[in-house]
Parts: C-alpha cells; sequence; structure tokens
C-alpha cells in the first residue's frame, strides 16, 4: 500500500492566506489568555489568532471547514480556494482529519485544480493511520478517508460552457466551469465551479444512471434546503443552477452545456 507522509509530501507550495480583518476576540473561558476557536463565524477570529499567529493545526483545520461550508447556519461566505489552502496548511502540519476533507476537495477540484490521483495517494496514507487515533470521534473521520477512495473511483468530471447567467460577478455566456458528480444508490454528490464562483460545492441530489446517461437534480434552494436548485442530464449535455438571496452567492441563475467529451 502506497503511503503519503502529510508533513513532508504535499506537493504544491502553501498558498499566501490573507486573513480577514479581526473583530473582537472571545476569550476561551478554560484557558485564561487563550482565545476561543470554534466552528462558525463567532469562532474565526480566535481560530484565525491560533492558525496564523501561533500555528495551530487543529485551528486551521476548523477554519477551514467554516469557510468550507459557511458554518453551521450559513452565516459565513463560502470561500474554497480559501478552504483548500487552509486545509494544505493543517495537513502538512500533520492533522489527518485536515488531510482527510483536503483529499476530498482535491479530487473534486473545490477551490482550485483537480487532481483525482494525487487525492487517492494522499486519502491512502490517511486511511492506514485511523486505527492509530484513540479518541473515537476522530478516528470515525479518518475512516472516511477510506471512502473516499472509493468514492473517487466513481466519480465523472465534466467540464462545462455557460451559455446564459444573471447575478454572478465574472460569469457571463462563455465562461467555464468545471463539474464533478459520484453517482451511488439513486443519490448523486456533486460540486460545480464556474470561474472563482462555488455554486453547489459538494450537496446531494436524487439521480438515475450514471457517467454519460445521468440525470437528475432538485428545486428546492437555499431558503429551502440550505444549497442551490439544480439539474443535469448528462446525455442532453444540460446543467442548469438558480438560488435565492440567502445563499452565500445571493440570488442568480446560470444554464450550460456540458462538453462532449474529448
Amino acid at each position: 500500500m502506497h503511503t503519503v507522509s502529510t508533513e513532508t509530501d504535499v506537493p504544491f507550495a502553501i498558498p499566501t492566506i490573507v486573513f480577514p480583518q479581526r473583530g473582537p476576540v472571545e476569550m476561551d473561558p478554560r484557558v485564561p489568555g487563550k482565545f476561543y476557536c470554534r466552528y462558525g463565524g463567532a469562532g474565526i477570529a480566535g481560530c484565525t489568532d491560533e492558525c496564523e499567529n501561533l500555528g495551530d493545526p487543529q485551528a486551521c483545520s476548523t477554519l477551514a471547514l467554516t469557510y468550507r461550508t459557511g458554518g453551521p447556519n450559513s452565516e459565513v461566505p463560502v470561500d474554497l480556494p480559501r478552504a483548500r489552502a487552509l486545509y494544505v496548511r493543517a495537513c502538512r502540519a500533520g492533522e489527518a482529519v485536515a488531510c482527510t476533507y483536503l483529499g476530498r476537495m482535491l479530487a473534486s477540484g473545490a477551490g482550485g485544480p483537480a487532481d483525482p490521483a494525487f487525492a487517492r495517494a494522499l486519502l491512502d496514507g490517511v486511511c492506514a493511520q485511523a486505527e492509530k487515533f484513540k479518541d473515537g470521534s476522530q478516528r470515525h473521520t479518518v475512516r472516511r478517508a477510506c471512502d473516499e477512495m472509493a468514492e473517487i473511483d466513481r466519480m465523472q468530471p465534466w467540464t462545462a460552457t455557460v451559455t446564459s447567467a444573471s447575478g454572478l460577478p465574472g460569469v457571463a455566456s462563455g465562461s467555464r466551469c468545471t463539474v464533478s458528480v459520484t453517482a451511488k444508490d439513486g443519490r448523486c454528490r456533486a460540486h460545480v465551479q464556474c470561474e472563482s464562483h462555488a455554486l453547489y460545492p459538494g450537496g446531494n441530489f436524487p439521480c438515475t444512471g450514471a457517467g454519460a446517461s445521468l440525470s437528475g437534480g432538485e428545486s428546492m434552494t437555499t431558503a429551502s434546503d440550505g444549497d442551490a436548485a439544480i439539474t443535469i442530464d448528462t446525455a442532453a449535455r444540460t446543467l442548469t443552477l438558480r438560488d435565492d438571496e440567502r445563499g452565500g452567492l445571493g440570488a442568480f441563475t446560470i444554464a450550460a452545456t456540458i462538453d462532449a467529451p474529448p
């Protein structure tokens, strides 16, 4: 089994991370003099300080999770490039949970270029270490690396060209999108990114078929289920997404043509 040392073998430079301006920093009542770091918008200031100034990989990973998901109540704008850069920093410091999520982002192309081969190698190395974790919650999360490898094997990537769009700065007819979909048991997990915008960052929807005959979607927007509405039909080569004003990108609509396989 090929393994990857998360401390030395991540084969790309850590991007420079521009941290947000600090607001009021909440102190941790359990540790005098320490800022409070927690998942979600209220913890950003403390996690930023611990990650940036103290180099705490767990704080970097927690901050990455906030930017990857938008927080527990979607109170933070999703920023996948920032999340990916933070996961790189935490993974290279040996934070295995961060490596697990980084592997998923590398596989789908979330927040940057896709690299499924390296993602699988990284997850293979994390999976092999799962039983070393005494904490049950961490062990469970790291075991997901093993499941993610199977997901990568089922993942189908496409590119698409926008035919019409509104509400998304920098996205217009002719803009390019990357799409990755994993189908299993009548459900699809997808990631859609157009230019710098993550329109559908890892959500799930009902679907049928696979590959060149996959179709599915759901009509609920963020106000109803927490993510954008999506429809995809790879046989017809059509992709549409829309969201309401409560979404991280605000209200938008987009239609695109899935490119024919090379």
